[in-house]
């Protein structure tokens, strides 16, 4: 696994605080620069003390005094490809597994939906990575979800698509590199905009592409895709909206000055 497929790990400030209670400043600073750093690379950290103590921001005296700390109490552990965190360890594990699942479940579900598909829609598939191009089907579209917020809470705790974005996808985007703020605003309006199924399917070709930009591959797809009722994301609806406003009051505008008009011509 290389730095890009994880930008991110799981951290409890609780776990954290008790795990370096009783350590000095030092060897705090120390220690979580070396788990960065393993994180980063995903995999062992070379000895090579004059390195390591530049990426530290410390000396080399320094650093050596704190390995020696950190390997005691075991939160170093020396291996022969370098230094190393068995929790380091664990959480790339969790992110394979999870990243693993998650394909798996998006493969299956491509695999299902082509058996089921109607033949003259494979040709309207929207381009995809090399390898899949020719196996993955088009999207096909359930009934247009409800738009009103008290039914689209009471369809959340039923409909898998919605929980499988909100869950599996959004940890796939969170591990792509998206925010915790704007992956929340990217479902809302794709889940807005386009049935939950559609959303999902979209998200699921993202990850079967290992997209490197995951947000412009999905928007590209749900656009090329079947649309829903809406016709446009909550972005255009907005415009069209204003400009249905304004032509409004033009229009009444236009009435008060006619109505105003007729009312000095009678007056005469």
């Amino acid at each position: 696994m290389s730095a890009n497929d994880l930008p991110w790990f799981r951290f409890y400030p609780s776990d954290w605080l008790g795990g370096t209670r009783g350590m000095s400043a030092t060897e705090t600073g120390i220690y979580i620069t070396l788990i960065a750093n393993m994180y980063d690379r995903a995999e062992p950290l070379p000895e090579d003390f004059d390195r390591l103590a530049r990426l530290c921001g410390t000396t080399k005296p320094a650093l050596k005094k704190t390995l020696e700390i950190l390997i005691e109490d075991g939160k170093i552990i020396k291996t022969d490809a370098g230094l190393w965190n068995s929790k380091v360890q664990k959480e790339i594990e969790f992110r394979e597994e999870k990243s693993n699942r998650s394909a798996s479940a998006a493969k299956q579900r491509w695999e299902k939906d082509q058996q089921n598909q109607d033949p003259d829609d494979a040709s309207a598939m929207p381009e995809q990575s090399e390898r899949n191009a020719k196996t993955m089907p088009r999207a096909r579209v359930p009934e247009a979800r409800s738009q009103k917020p008290e039914e689209r809470d009471k369809s959340l705790s039923g409909d898998d698509d919605e929980i499988w974005i909100l869950d599996e996808g959004s940890d796939w985007l969170l591990s792509k590199g998206l925010t915790e703020t704007q992956i929340p605003r990217l479902i809302d309006d794709w889940l807005t905009a386009y049935p939950a199924k559609q959303v999902r399917d979209a998200i699921g070709q993202a990850q079967i592409a290992a997209a490197n930009h995951p947000t412009s591959y999905i928007a590209k797809v749900l656009k090329n895709g079947p649309r829903s009722n809406l016709q446009q994301f909550p972005s255009d609806r907005e415009k069209t909206r204003k400009e249905a406003e304004e032509a409004e009051k033009a229009e009444y505008r236009k009435r008060l000055a006619a109505s105003r008009g007729e009312e000095v011509e009678n007056a005469n």
